[in-house]
């Protein structure tokens, strides 16, 4: 069923909050990006993540998704787990981990998770991606229905400020502007395509790790620049942390995957197959490094190298 592969446009901007007739505003889901492949005349659902690897059965709920269709499409979305309403990034990344069938199979069930779909990449077999934003945004809506696991991202023209501040009541991530005439690149970074976050996160590279005395692992965190793995910053995880169990069964290295060894890391473990992990923080500082940073979660829809420092 699947005849074109579309790896996800990519944000390549961040802002303050603004209004433009010319932006569409949504709300930036705190998810695992997917591209869905649906066909309702084969009865075929078919989901593949950020790293082009197929995830159909980690999220068995999903398989129905092209009954919300009447011919084949492609969509771009999010995966997420609602709690109350509010997006868990930690619930769909615990989703996102597992591998047993029968442990998915009740997680599905416990914590099923949603696909909030905001692009339409075709329809009928007829790529849209030349096509600008805001006629594939009337697309997505007229030919695909809410229900069966998938939602249609709302949106809102040139108001930026007041989802933002909804947004904000709300405890939500942030908001995402896009150019009503933005063509869909796939995997490009482009900057018609804004991010306005309430608190900054980032994707970093898990390096290894340092154990402490109080029953916590300090995570060495990494970052690229200019093709250069840099040390970027720490961020502190309990030792019965499910993520830190995962990270203690990776093929550990005797060599250092930076340049040079940072200061106070001689007792580090360094990790061979290194993973990627969300952090949130307060502020940045000049040089890149975090002021009081949360462990978010590990992530598999990313590589190590998809985490740049963008200054």
């Amino acid at each position: 069923m699947i005849k074109r592969i579309y790896s996800p446009m990519l944000i390549g901007a961040q802002s303050k909050i603004f209004d433009d007739k010319n932006y569409v505003y949504e709300l930036k889901y705190d998810g695992v990006r997917a591209v869905a492949y649906l066909d309702a005349l084969e009865s075929e659902t078919h989901i593949i993540n950020k790293r082009n690897v197929r995830a159909d059965q980690i999220y068995p709920e999903l398989k129905d998704m092209h009954l919300s269709v009447q011919k084949s499409c492609v969509l771009d979305g999010e995966i997420i787990v609602l709690n109350h309403g509010i997006p868990d990034f930690t619930a769909v990344q615990k989703r996102s981990l597992l591998t047993n069938p029968v442990k998915i199979e009740i997680a599905s069930v416990n914590t099923p998770v949603t696909f909030a779909a905001f692009d339409i990449l075709e329809y009928n077999d007829e790529p849209l991606i030349s096509m600008p934003l805001i006629e594939r945004k009337k697309i997505l809506k007229e030919n695909v229905s809410s229900g069966n696991g998938l939602i249609i991202s709302d949106f809102i023209q040139g108001d930026g400020e007041k989802l933002y501040h909804l947004a904000e009541q709300y405890g939500l991530e942030g908001v995402v502007a896009k150019h009503i005439e933005s063509i869909y690149t796939p995997s490009r970074r482009t900057n018609e395509w804004i991010k306005i976050k309430n608190m900054p996160d980032d994707d970093f590279v898990v390096c290894g790790y340092i154990r402490k005395n109080n029953g916590l692992i300090s995570l060495v965190l990494g970052q690229y620049i200019n093709s250069y793995l840099t040390f970027m910053a720490h961020v502190s995880i309990g030792i019965s942390n499910e993520a830190f169990r995962l990270i203690e069964r990776l093929p550990v290295s005797d060599k250092c995957p930076f340049t040079v060894l940072p200061r106070g890391h001689e007792n580090a473990v360094w990790l061979k197959k290194m993973p990627v992990c969300k952090v949130s923080f307060m502020q940045r500082t000049a040089s890149g490094k975090l002021r009081q940073p949360v462990f978010r979660g590990l992530r598999d829809d990313k590589f190590a190298e998809d985490c740049v420092f963008r200054g």
